[in-house]
């Protein structure tokens, strides 16, 4: 449900047309709330573009699908067995953006509502 969310291409376009507008109305409005408060959701929208959520998680699949594949036998007697573990370091990077995802997603209504509100 998440990457189908992400994949959407429509929240990036109405993204998009919302900096354009802020863009060509910014020196006519810029000292008015409701044009601070858009420039807020440009600026959210923004960071969640630049997060690259969809190429996170697929990331996060290919992690996941490397450590759960079946371990391999070294010899024919079995005397060794290797398990693939994603790396570490790997893990925790993706897990904090997924966090800084979380925070910008939560910020987002906030910042929509007071833009509809000015």
């Amino acid at each position: 449900a998440l990457r189908a969310g992400v994949a959407r291409e429509d929240i990036w376009h109405e993204a998009a047309l919302l900096e354009r507008l802020v863009y060509k109305n910014a020196n006519q409005h810029r000292s008015s709330t409701h044009m601070r408060r858009l420039r807020k959701v440009c600026r959210l929208m923004s960071h969640m573009r630049d997060l690259r959520l969809g190429g996170l998680l697929s990331d996060l699949e290919a992690m996941a699908l490397v450590a759960s594949t079946p371990p391999e036998c070294g010899g024919a007697d079995g005397a060794r067995t290797v398990h693939r573990l994603p790396v570490r370091e790997a893990a925790v990077y993706a897990m904090s953006r997924l966090l800084v995802c979380c925070g910008v997603l939560q910020a987002v209504p906030a910042a929509v509502t007071a833009a509809a509100d000015a």
